[in-house]
């Protein structure tokens, strides 16, 4: 899966760097402490990353696009060529932003479990899905959709509580609909 984005990362940075996200990041940091601690699950462009470093949080990166990775530390950004499978952290951060990249997770729930590790007592993360319910490959990539409630439940089952769940229209591309959610630890 990888491969895809090794292979079109500029074209994905070019299309993904500039689109406006501080509404959704606002609604995530305000459950994260000031200053805290923020792991970027799947950061792509970096521009989330840079946005958290500027308003004065600790961020830390995990891709495993070395395109992305090298962007990324080019701007002087945290960031480490790891698959969301592979990481190891606990108890580390207090919040998690995967924004548009669980949504390739062959194996959810085992991802779910290592981002309820790595997060501290009470932290936060934040994930969207396309909404839907497709699971399989397209485009080139595996994706899993969500349902709001199926979202919902499967957070659960991770042992992650609800504090929003919303559905957003993507602004580029017409017709697509995301669904959102901050859950806590």
């Amino acid at each position: 899966m990888s491969d895809f984005y090794d292979e079109n990362a500029e074209s994905y940075v070019k299309g993904t760097f500039h689109l406006d996200m501080e509404g959704t990041r606002r609604k995530f940091l305000s459950y994260v402490p000031e200053g805290g601690r923020i792991l970027d699950l799947g950061f792509g462009s970096g521009r989330d990353m840079l946005a958290f470093r500027d308003a004065g949080y600790q961020v830390v990166g995990i891709d495993p696009c070395l395109p992305f990775v090298h962007m990324a530390r080019s701007m002087r950004l945290e960031a480490l060529p790891l698959k969301a499978e592979d990481m190891a952290f606990q108890d580390e951060f207090d919040g998690i932003w995967a924004s548009a990249s669980l949504l390739h997770s062959e194996d959810l729930p085992e991802v779910l479990g290592k981002c309820h590790k790595a997060l501290k007592e009470r932290g936060v993360l934040y994930c969207s899905f396309k909404k839907g319910s497709f699971r399989g490959m397209r485009d080139g990539r595996f994706y899993v959709d969500m349902e709001p409630v199926s979202l919902e439940k499967t957070l659960k089952r991770t042992g992650f509580a609800p504090l929003s769940i919303w559905t957003s229209e993507d602004r580029t591309r017409p017709g697509l609909l995301w669904t959102n959610g901050i859950f806590r630890k």
